[in-house]
């Protein structure tokens, strides 16, 4: 199935990447096909939430597949 919809990639705060979705099954389907990597550099994901803070954002644990 080809996607469809719109989806936009706007720099967010801290390097941060946002995507947004035009149609919800779409992002859902992103979320389920990870891990993804861009040259050999793994990309993490997370749903974003209305009470987020870049500035104060810290990763607590990150998967490594080995």
């Amino acid at each position: 199935m080809e996607p469809q919809g719109k989806l936009d990639l706007e720099l967010g705060e801290k390097g941060f990447f946002i995507l947004i979705f035009s149609i919800l099954e779409y992002r859902i389907r992103v979320f389920e096909r990870r891990p993804y990597f861009l040259n050999n550099v793994g990309i993490f994901m997370k749903f974003w939430k209305e009470w987020y803070n870049l500035e104060k954002e810290h990763f607590l644990a990150i998967l490594v597949w080995v």
